[in-house]
């Protein structure tokens, strides 16, 4: 096969021989994007083209809108249907009108009749969708296809070529193996260079594959694509299968009863009306009816799709639409029926959770498009590293869990480091969406917990279980991110309340007696993993003593007992901004403005980035203040920095 030239979206869309839309249409988009716009207005602008007007006028008092008596001006027209009626109508006579010359070297005719087909299927399926408005709709039906008119137009022979004998929904597939891009794309870009609403847009873009529409627009797109399948129905050849993969769709997206009875009957009978209207002569419609017998005389068979249809709805509610992982729901279902499994048997059991590093930094730079690919990518390679041994969820943004039955924590670990370094070296391609580059590299921080990771007596609840993988991620993020963290390995701590005991709260009660030698640091920080890791760090240099406090109130307790003299001031204070029952600045402006501890140094660690919250610390009196990101990229430095900071307060407090 001979390769195929070579273009791009912009040459597309700039092609001159490519024409615009009339200036009535562009001025009667501009004027109902205005809230404000009254419908004399619009109807002054319709009126400015008498030709256009009348077409309007004589497709409003067809048996298409089935008025009871006759509209005879473009402003009552607009009273008795609304405003977006009438636009629907001028946009698709000017998108029609528009490529009428365009079509000489070629035969359009089908792309019409699917066009006039979809826009007459959106319109009398929309009209029983409250949420939907089915003018908008009918526009969206003509113009879906756009697109492959651009295509058609530009690349002539080359993209007849690529399309030959490729049903109409495969030609996205298609049009990408040659093109680089699809029809879809093309109609996106040229219905936003021509401003055409964003609903559309989207709808245009997404037609082919709705979910990944905004979900602003979700519902818009499936009823674009399911009245494109309508109108795949509806063609000389169709099948009775093509009619029963319409019922099908439309009863997973839209629910039972739609499309409503005779509606593919209307269907079938105004579009060609329609298409009169619009100067295209549609024949060879099959008889609905027939089709839908057929389909029925099929019983046997159709009692099977019905139970698979069943099956399929109730994977559906269990399934998260964007990732095809196993949705929230099911993982609380699971869980719980795991956890009492292994109470019964006492085969062990493993859950792992694992979260994209830096996720939001991908949304904020890339957009939520770029997030979503992100995320599809993230299930699929978890779902491929885990295989047979467990399931995938989706358990919320973007964090997803996996339950791992009969597996211990070493085979868990050896799952989570199969996901980490899976996902590690993927290439996300997002090239089909807007943004820059076309290729995205993301990690993620995974962490393990299983039944065999501690006494099984912690395991109260498969809550338990949860928490200690959830508090592996945020371990493997404090350090560093792009790693593993197993609940009971050493570099963990066992668990919170093992991690107190270790550290020894000195909150309340008698202070503890380091050696009058050593550095004293106290440190004040909630949670009690990232305090084990704070103090290793620190009293990992000799001579320095860590006194850890859990809350605001144990720290202002041992401040009093300084003030009072029962208990000797810190050479260094080292801070969470967020603490229990207080903030990092009010602990700041008491230990500044105590007597006994106005001259000693405090650092601020803290993972908020808040805006402006450095300069609030520094501004206060802080002495550093750093995030826990940047104390874990360069731990020396900081710990460092803290004890320099501890050092010289005590030189000062010792030449005082």
């Amino acid at each position: 096969m001979s390769q195929s030239p070579r273009y791009t979206i912009e040459e597309v869309v700039d092609c001159p021989r490519l024409p615009t839309l009339p200036q009535v249409a562009i001025e009667v988009l501009e004027l109902t994007s205005d809230t404000n716009v009254g419908m004399s207005d619009i109807s002054k602008v319709v009126q400015k083209d008498p030709a256009l007007s009348a077409r309007v006028l004589k497709t409003i008092n067809s048996s298409f809108y089935g008025l009871s008596s006759p509209c005879g001006s473009i402003d009552r027209a607009m009273a008795y249907l609304g405003m977006n009626t009438v636009k629907s109508l001028v946009l698709g006579f000017s998108l029609i009108e528009s490529f009428n010359g365009v079509g000489q070297s070629f035969d359009l005719s089908s792309v019409w009749r699917r066009a006039l087909f979809s826009a007459t299927s959106a319109k009398i399926i929309g009209d029983s969708l409250p949420e939907i408005d089915s003018d908008e709709a009918f526009t969206i039906g003509l113009f879906q296809d756009i697109g492959a008119i651009a295509m058609l137009v530009t690349m002539k022979d080359a993209y007849e070529a690529a399309l030959a004998g490729v049903p109409h929904t495969d030609h996205p597939i298609a049009e990408r193996d040659q093109f680089r891009f699809n029809h879809a794309q093309v109609g996106s870009v040229l219905a936003e260079k021509w401003k055409l609403p964003e609903s559309i847009v989207q709808c245009i873009r997404w037609h082919h594959d709705p979910e990944r529409a905004s979900s602003k627009f979700v519902a818009q797109a499936r009823l674009a694509h399911l009245s494109m399948m309508c109108a795949e129905a509806l063609r000389e050849d169709s099948q009775p299968e093509d009619m029963r993969a319409v019922l099908k769709q439309s009863r997973q997206w839209f629910g039972a009863g739609v499309p409503r009875s005779g509606a593919f009957e209307e269907i079938a009978a105004q579009a060609p009306v329609l298409g009169k209207f619009f100067g295209q002569r549609i024949s060879g419609v099959p008889d609905p009816r027939e089709l839908l017998e057929r389909a029925q005389d099929q019983s046997i068979e159709h009692q099977l799709e019905m139970e698979r249809e069943k099956s399929e709805i109730q994977e559906a509610a269990t399934r998260d639409g964007l990732t095809g992982a196993s949705n929230r729901k099911k993982f609380d279902t699971e869980i719980v029926r795991w956890f009492h499994a292994w109470q019964d048997t006492k085969n062990p059991l493993a859950v792992l959770f694992f979260d994209a590093d830096r996720f939001k930094s991908v949304n904020d730079t890339h957009g939520h498009a770029a997030g979503d690919a992100v995320l599809v990518e993230l299930s699929r390679v978890a779902r491929e590293a885990v295989g047979d041994l467990g399931e995938v969820f989706r358990y919320g943004g973007e964090e997803f869990a996996v339950i791992l039955p009969n597996c211990g924590k070493g085979d868990a670990e050896t799952v989570a480091e199969r996901i980490r370094a899976g996902i590690e070296a993927n290439i996300v391609d997002v090239s089909g969406i807007d943004c820059e580059p076309d290729t995205l590299n993301v990690t993620v921080s995974v962490g393990v917990s299983a039944t065999d990771c501690g006494d099984s007596e912690r395991l109260v609840s498969p809550d338990k279980l949860v928490q200690e993988a959830d508090r592996g991620v945020y371990v493997a993020k404090e350090g560093g991110r792009n790693a593993v963290r197993v609940w009971g390995h050493l570099r963990n701590a066992d668990d919170v309340a093992d991690a107190a005991t270790a550290i020894g709260e000195c909150a309340g009660g008698a202070a503890k007696t380091p050696s009058s030698d050593n550095l004293v640091i106290w440190l004040v920080e909630d949670d009690a993993l990232a305090a084990v890791l704070l103090r290793t760090m620190l009293q990992n240099r000799r001579g320095v003593t860590v006194e850890w406090f859990r809350t605001f109130d144990g720290l202002a307790r041992a401040a009093a007992e300084t003030l009072m003299g029962s208990r000797p001031p810190p050479d260094a204070v080292l801070s969470d901004h967020e603490l229990d029952g207080g903030t990092g600045l009010q602990l700041l402006t008491m230990i500044k403005n105590s007597n006994a501890t106005s001259h000693v140094p405090v650092v601020i660690c803290t993972a908020s980035n808040a805006k402006g919250l450095k300069e609030e610390y520094r501004s206060g009196g802080a002495n550093d203040f750093v995030t826990k990101e940047a104390i874990a990229r360069e731990m020396n430095k900081w710990v460092g920095r803290i004890v320099e900071l501890a050092t010289q307060a005590r030189v000062k407090s010792t030449a005082a």
